[in-house]
């Protein structure tokens, strides 16, 4: 396997960012209230396990990243174009792909998937962007 070079700031930095967008993407003004609607959440049992899903959002999120550092540098990808297309793939084959048929067999709202899913792709994209042209 060729040697990975992280730059680490980057991963920090696009973790950082994950968790920026998705404090804006599932605010009220958003998508939250939508959101909490179709999967059946009030807003009291939210804000009482706002903490721990806080710090599992921020293990994900670095994970996430991580892994897409990897992913960039192994694609050599060091332009916009390349981090966008490093981001859009992974999202498409390993969220996009495999989270339909959840929604699919617990016939969960496809709304509820368009929420979840363009917040990730989002998020791959620009995150995959950032660790691309962060050199």
């Amino acid at each position: 396997m060729p040697e990975v070079t992280i730059n680490y700031w980057a991963v920090l930095a696009a973790t950082a960012v994950s968790m920026v967008l998705g404090s804006i993407w599932y605010s009220k003004a958003v998508f939250g209230k939508t959101w909490m609607q179709l999967v059946g959440l009030k807003e009291e049992a939210a804000k009482q396990g706002a903490a721990k899903a806080i710090l599992g959002m921020v293990v994900g999120a670095f994970i996430q990243v991580y892994v897409l550092a990897h992913v960039v540098d192994f694609a050599q990808a060091d332009t916009v174009k390349e981090g966008l297309q490093s981001g859009a793939w992974l999202w498409l084959g390993f969220i996009g792909a495999v989270t339909i048929a959840d929604v699919l067999f617990a016939q969960r709202p496809f709304k509820l998937w368009l929420i979840t899913n363009s917040y990730q792709l989002v998020i791959m994209v620009v995150n995959g962007v950032i660790l691309a042209t962060w050199q």
